[in-house]
């Protein structure tokens, strides 16, 4: 139970996060990691079950496990939990802020196409955007608002859903409905406004958090052009471009 052990988890499932988060200051990892792997967690919850029920009880336990780190009472001994509330407590962060990823994994459990972009969005900035808001308040967001993050944040989380489309069509999930190009050229271009306008906002150390989504702009762009390569899972970087942007970017203290 501890932050290497979440690290390691994030390293295994999310190598984009994993990646950027190595590039901030050694103090700011922790936190990092320990919300990144409490992502991972939630997000799994809603699968991991067969039962909706069961996945019901586990995003549950997850709601639980917040409250008891919030109301300062004796931490759950998980592989993540304990890092997690000793991360949030050492930056006077209240557990229960990051309740809203719990809340928008439940549509996970019964996954339906989203009723519209604006629906899409508001689950982008509830998982995504919570996470960086609740990082900035912990690193120090600069001039940015809450709402500045959460949007800069789920903008950047539409490449990464864009990118899911065509594992979760293998699964039989359509979240964009049968025929999503005309929404996946919405949200993308969407998405690469909001991003462009974000660039203008000093974010300061919580930078980094958005860091996360340094392929975005490419991929979104990609998504604009040819919305074809999401549904068929060609979009991406050659692996050489992927690293060497995110060390420009680290580099240059931009994201």
């Amino acid at each position: 139970m501890s932050v290497q052990s979440c690290a390691e988890a994030v390293r295994r499932a999310d190598e984009d996060r994993f990646l950027s988060t190595m590039t901030m200051p050694a103090a700011a990892r922790p936190l990092l990691f320990t919300l990144y792997a409490f992502n991972l967690e939630v997000s799994r919850a809603p699968i991991a079950a067969r039962e909706p029920m069961i996945a019901q009880m586990r995003l549950q336990w997850w709601r639980d496990a917040l409250g008891e780190i919030a109301e300062g009472d004796i931490v759950r001994q998980h592989e993540t939990v304990a890092p997690l509330a000793a991360e949030l407590r050492a930056h006077g962060l209240d557990a229960r802020d990051l309740l809203p990823v719990i809340d928008a994994r439940e549509r996970d459990i019964m996954p339906q196409p989203f009723a519209g972009l604006p629906d899409l969005r508001a689950y982008l900035e509830a998982t995504a955007g919570t996470l960086a808001v609740v990082a900035g308040a912990g690193l120090g967001s600069g001039d940015a608002r809450p709402e500045d993050l959460r949007g800069a944040a789920s903008a950047g989380a539409a490449a990464r859903f864009l990118c899911a489309l065509a594992p979760l069509a293998a699964q039989g999930v359509q979240p964009l409905g049968p025929d999503p190009r005309d929404a996946i050229v919405e949200l993308a271009q969407g998405a690469l406004s909001d991003l462009e306008a974000a660039r203008r906002i000093r974010f300061g150390p919580a930078t980094g958090v958005l860091r996360a989504f340094w392929t975005a702009p490419v991929l979104l762009d990609q998504a604009v052009r040819d919305p074809d390569a999401a549904i068929e899972g060609r979009l991406g970087l050659a692996e050489f471009r992927r690293r060497g942007s995110l060390l420009v970017k680290a580099v240059a203290g931009r994201w």
